[in-house]
């Protein structure tokens, strides 16, 4: 029962630090779009967070997570929430600094 208990949990986490992270890749990639090089401070993010999520996506399978044990599962659930927690403070961040549809490129750069 705690198993189960723990995979469902670890589950839902993952689920919601990969919607925290497909918001901000998709914020990113119309940013990364509007400018002409690549090297800004967000190109990291903009390639690493898809890897990420792809990722987090394959541990979410039944069959993955039965190859976990309880310890672990438990473990990988709270390193996922605290990512998620820093994800969503990113995604706050993002909103005050991208600029916003309509800015001039001057001020996007």
């Amino acid at each position: 029962m705690a198993e189960a208990i723990a995979a469902l949990g670890l589950a839902g986490s993952i689920v919601q630090m990969i919607d925290f992270s497909a918001k901000i890749s998709t914020r990113l990639k119309e940013f990364q779009s509007s400018l002409t090089q690549n090297s800004n401070v967000f190109s990291d993010l903009y390639f690493e967070l898809p890897l990420l999520n792809d990722t987090l996506a394959q541990l979410c399978t039944p069959v993955a997570l039965s190859r976990l044990s309880v310890q672990n599962k438990q473990m990988l659930m709270l390193t996922v929430e605290r990512c998620a927690t820093q994800v969503e403070l990113l995604d706050s961040l993002l909103e005050r600094t991208l600029p916003k549809e309509g800015e001039s490129s001057f001020s996007k750069r």
